[in-house]
C-alpha cells in the first residue's frame, strides 16, 4: 500500500487563496471578455461587408457599441479590487499585447489602449498598496525595494510598467528610514544600534554612486549612528570607570583602523572622546 504525505494546512490555505483570486479575476473581467468577443465579431463583419452598404453600417454600429460597453466594463476602482498586483500586471500585459497587435488607428486598437491604460493605473495602485503593507518592517521594505529595482531595470524603457515600478521602488526606499528609526528607538544597547549603522554603512559603500539606494543608505547610516552616540552619551555617566577605560581603548583601536575621513571614523572618535571625558584622573 502506498503512503501519501499529508497536505499541510499552509499549502491548502495558499491554494484556496490562489483559487479565490483566480475566480475573482475571471469574474470581474468576464463582461469585458464578452464585449471584446462581440466587438471582434462585428469588426470581421464590418471588414467583409461591401463598402457603403447597409451591412457595413450595421456592423460598424454594433462594433462601436460593443467597444463602448467593453471599455465601460473595466473600472479602475471596482474591477481590480482585491487582486494582487501580479494579477493586475498580468491582465495589463495581456491587454498591451493585444493593443500592439491591433491595426494601427483602428477602433479595436482604441478599445485595447483605453482598457490597457486603466489596467496599468490599477497595477500602479496595487503596487503602492502592497508596499504600504510593510511600512513598519524595514527588512521587508528593503527586500521589496531591491526586487522592484530589478523589475524597473528590466521594464521596457518609457513604458507604463517602468513608471509604475519606478514610483513603487522609490516609495519603498523612502519608507525605510522611518521604519529603521522606529526599530532603533526601541533599542536600549548603543552597540545594537551601532550594528544597524554599520550595516547601512556597508550598504552605502557598495551602492552605485548617485543612485537612489545610495542616498537612502547614507541618510539611514548617519541617522542611526547619531542615535547610537546619543544613546551612549546618555548611558555613559552611569558606567563604572573600568568599563569606560575599556570602551575608550576599544574605540581608539577602531578609530585608528577606520578609513580616514569616513563616517565611522568620526563616530568612533566621538565615542572614544566622550568616554575619556568621563574618566577621572
Amino acid at each position: 500500500m502506498k503512503h501519501f504525505k499529508p497536505i499541510s494546512a499552509a499549502f491548502l490555505i495558499k491554494l484556496l487563496i490562489s483559487l479565490v483570486s483566480f475566480g475573482a479575476t475571471a469574474q470581474t473581467m468576464s463582461q469585458f471578455y464578452y464585449e471584446e468577443s462581440a466587438a471582434l465579431h462585428w469588426q470581421q463583419r464590418y471588414a467583409a461587408a461591401p463598402s457603403g452598404s447597409w451591412e457595413e453600417n450595421q456592423a460598424r454600429s454594433q462594433r462601436d457599441q460593443a467597444i463602448e460597453r467593453a471599455i465601460s466594463s473595466v473600472n479602475l476602482y471596482s474591477t481590480f479590487r482585491g487582486m494582487q498586483w501580479q494579477q493586475v500586471e498580468g491582465i495589463a500585459d495581456q491587454l498591451n499585447q493585444k493593443y500592439n497587435s491591433a491595426p494601427s488607428g483602428s477602433a479595436i486598437e482604441r478599445m485595447y489602449r483605453q482598457v490597457r491604460d486603466t489596467s496599468y493605473q490599477a497595477f500602479h495602485q496595487a503596487l503602492q498598496e502592497y508596499v504600504r503593507q510593510f511600512g513598519h518592517d524595514w527588512r521587508q521594505l528593503h527586500n521589496i525595494a531591491l526586487e522592484l529595482d530589478q523589475k524597473y531595470n528590466s521594464a521596457p524603457s518609457g513604458s507604463q510598467k517602468e513608471r509604475a515600478y519606478d514610483q513603487a521602488r522609490r516609495q519603498a526606499y523612502q519608507m525605510i528610514p522611518q521604519a529603521v528609526d522606529q526599530e532603533v528607538n526601541r533599542m536600549w544597547d548603543f552597540r545594537e544600534i551601532e550594528r544597524h549603522g554599520d550595516y547601512f554603512n556597508s550598504l552605502y559603500n557598495s551602492a552605485p554612486s548617485g543612485s537612489l539606494k545610495e542616498t537612502v543608505y547614507n541618510q539611514v547610516r548617519r541617522s542611526v549612528l547619531n542615535q547610537a552616540f546619543s544613546k551612549f552619551s546618555s548611558q555613559a555617566y552611569s558606567l563604572p570607570q573600568q568599563q569606560l577605560w575599556q570602551i575608550q581603548d576599544e574605540y581608539n583601536r577602531r578609530y585608528n583602523g577606520a578609513p580616514r575621513g569616513s563616517l565611522l571614523e568620526t563616530y568612533y572618535r566621538q565615542v572614544r572622546d566622550h568616554a575619556r571625558s568621563l574618566i577621572r584622573s
